[in-house]
């Protein structure tokens, strides 16, 4: 067996996971068991769940969803079904991983569903709430870098790389909350990036290995020594990328507030499709915290990439600015849920 560190989580493999460095096998407990294409499977009880709670509005070409997901009969275990044939199924407590893969798919082609996704999904069952946000390390405190796809979070923290900061975590970020606040717990050392963002970041001329030949996107390998944060930071602030077809050439920091910075955090929640109302009422409650807790800003950057260079500098100035007065600003009192005017019932807006 082989053991892998990730988003705060201690994996156990039969197989090493692709861009999962192996950690020396440990005597602790480890929090999730991943078994890739092992023959007691779960899954093959069923090709399709019988209880579908989600189907993705995305499709493939073929016109099928991306993503189904629902449970085996007995309730034991979530099934996220891809339209490739990739298949996992989830203990419901989020302790056991099973995968499987048609031919001539590879574990190189799953990996990024169980990284991401399934991961995501996993954090959730296990009450941990993940940002659709990747994060870099600034005066040593975690700043997410948020938004929806095609937004820029991927792009934005390679570029934060090339410039000598560390990625903690790339498209997913972790929330784990303390005694003193939340930390953002690391993710793996690479950064996944589109054609386009890889010339952004490295140039016209730049390169970098494709994931798998069935993606057609590319990674970026983090070197530990310089560009990957290993150690779990406090969140110090969420930065929500918006991009628009004529944003402007230098980027725009706007501070959010109340109903909206609250919004604006529940919208880049991630893999929030389980069907549970009492583990999102206290997904509620956590997110009320964190807006409470950290800075919450909105930031409207060019359409193209050509101002990463501005865009990171911005980013920076704004976090050291706020690290340098946070000791002079009064903790709120009041529940955040009460302070913006909302209640339970506003929950399922996502």
């Amino acid at each position: 067996m082989l053991y892998h560190t990730v988003y705060g989580l201690l994996l156990r493999t039969n197989e090493a996971i692709p861009g999962l460095p192996i950690v020396p096998s440990a005597n602790e407990v480890p929090d999730v068991q991943v078994h890739l294409k092992s023959a007691a499977s779960p899954l093959s009880k069923s090709k399709l769940p019988p209880e579908t709670f989600y189907v993705s509005a995305m499709k493939d070409d073929a016109g099928k969803p991306v993503l189904r997901a629902g449970f085996l009969s007995d309730q034991e275990y979530l099934v996220l079904l891809y339209d490739d044939g990739t298949r996992f199924a989830l203990e419901r407590h989020g302790n056991e991983v099973f995968a499987e893969w048609p031919d001539p798919l590879t574990l190189e082609d799953s990996a990024p569903y169980l990284l991401g996704p399934v991961l995501g999904v996993v954090l959730r069952l296990r009450e941990v709430v993940p940002l659709h946000a990747s994060a870099v390390s600034i005066g040593d405190h975690a700043v997410a870098l948020a938004g929806p796809a095609g937004a820029g979070k991927s792009t934005t923290a390679a570029a934060f790389a090339r410039r000598g900061y560390r990625v903690i975590s790339d498209d997913l970020v972790a929330l784990r909350e303390g005694a003193s606040g939340f930390v953002v717990p690391s993710g793996y050392p690479r950064v996944n990036l589109w054609a386009e963002s890889v010339q952004g970041v490295l140039g016209e001329n730049g390169t970098l290995p494709l994931i798998s030949p069935s993606w057609g996107k590319y990674f970026m390998p983090l070197d530990p020594a310089t560009q990957f944060e290993t150690r779990s930071l406090p969140l110090g602030g969420i930065y929500v990328l918006e991009r628009g077809e004529t944003g402007p050439r230098a980027p725009i920091v706007e501070q959010l507030t109340g109903t909206d910075s609250f919004v604006a955090v529940l919208r880049n929640t991630y893999m929030n499709h389980l069907p549970d109302g009492e583990k999102r009422r206290r997904e509620f409650g956590l997110l009320g915290r964190v807006v409470t807790q950290v800075p919450i800003r909105r930031v409207r950057i060019a359409a193209d990439l050509s101002g990463l260079s501005d865009l990171c500098a911005t980013i920076v100035a704004d976090v050291e600015n706020g690290l340098a007065n946070r000791g002079t600003q009064k903790a709120p009192q009041q529940g955040a849920a009460d302070r913006i005017g909302l209640t339970s019932a506003n929950l399922f807006v996502y």
